[in-house]
């Protein structure tokens, strides 16, 4: 398990945050959705799942044992931005191990989600990206 997987919040380009700045509104995520992503400096990858049917939307993590929500920030088009808060299982100081809060954007291409994560922790930035399917 990573122990910097999660990281503090970082700000978003004010100009993609603009809802619908140009491009038709898409339908909404509902519903559940689930993948593996791979973190940009890590080997391996882990499990993911997102629950749009709560408010805010709930995310797992469920191989690091951690989760928390998702709030919407923006949508351009496709395109839907989020902060990621870690209720559960955040990063202990002492060790350095667990997840912090970061920045999720989600792109609907069809029966999709592309799932990227960002943020940063101590200086070091990191990333992680995933490919999600409903989740039947």
């Amino acid at each position: 398990m990573t122990s910097l997987r999660r990281i503090v919040l970082v700000a978003l380009p004010a100009a993609a945050l603009i809802a619908g700045a140009g491009l038709a509104a898409a339908e909404p995520i509902s519903g559940q959705w689930t993948g593996s992503f791979k973190q940009s400096n890590e080997p391996g990858s882990y499990a993911v799942a997102i629950d749009f049917a709560r408010e805010p939307a709930a995310i797992d993590y469920a191989d690091q044992s951690c989760g928390g929500t998702l709030e919407k920030v923006g949508e351009k088009g496709a395109t839907s931005f989020y902060v990621e808060t870690i209720t559960r299982g955040g990063v202990d100081p002492a060790t350095g191990h667990g997840c912090l809060n970061g920045n999720v954007v989600l792109m609907r291409t069809g029966d999709t989600l592309l799932w990227g994560w960002i943020g940063e922790h101590k200086g070091q930035a990191f990333s992680a990206t995933a490919i999600l399917a409903r989740k039947p």
